[in-house]
């Protein structure tokens, strides 16, 4: 191989990853104390490994299931200006997780779409849809089945 064509293999790789920074998925985890929000920040920032967490995180709000699906498909901001198309999101993901301590409670062996785990947030997920917010269903394990979060992400990505 020679020095240029290393070169431009370097410059190429430089390129592809400034453009994955700038054009990065952003996302937003939501959800009641205890669910594992935290768990699932660390494994995406360590690739699985998760040491135990001592200090919770305290948010600022506590925010309904009501309020959040209302402020996400409301037209306008909370100081009053108009949303614009693109200040919508793209998709919302309800994850279910700590599989390993209710699935067995649980049990469902039909579509995911229809797991009675998800039916307390039928109503948010019909007024997002109805909005032309696409959601979609996943069951996890964060803390104790690493692999399902990455399969997880990586089919969230896809579906989005």
């Amino acid at each position: 191989m020679s020095l240029m064509t290393g070169f431009a293999i370097l410059v190429g790789e430089a390129i592809i990853g400034f453009y994955k920074k700038i054009h990065a998925i952003n996302f937003g985890v939501y959800g009641a104390t205890m669910v594992g929000k935290t768990t699932l920040g660390h494994q995406l920032r360590t690739r699985g490994e998760v040491a135990q967490i001592k200090e919770r995180t305290v948010g600022v709000h506590r925010a309904t299931r009501k309020f959040l699906v209302d402020s996400i498909c409301s037209s306008r901001w909370p100081n009053g200006k108009k949303k614009k198309e693109d200040d919508y999101p793209l998709a919302i993901s309800i994850w279910a997780n700590k599989y390993d301590m209710w699935g067995e409670k649980y049990k469902h062996d039909g579509d995911i779409n229809k797991h009675p785990i998800f039916e307390p947030f039928h109503y948010g997920m019909q007024k997002l849809n109805e909005r032309g917010i696409p959601t979609f269903k996943y069951i996890v394990s964060a803390k104790s089945q690493p692999e399902m979060v990455y399969r997880g992400v990586t089919t969230m990505i896809k579906d989005y």
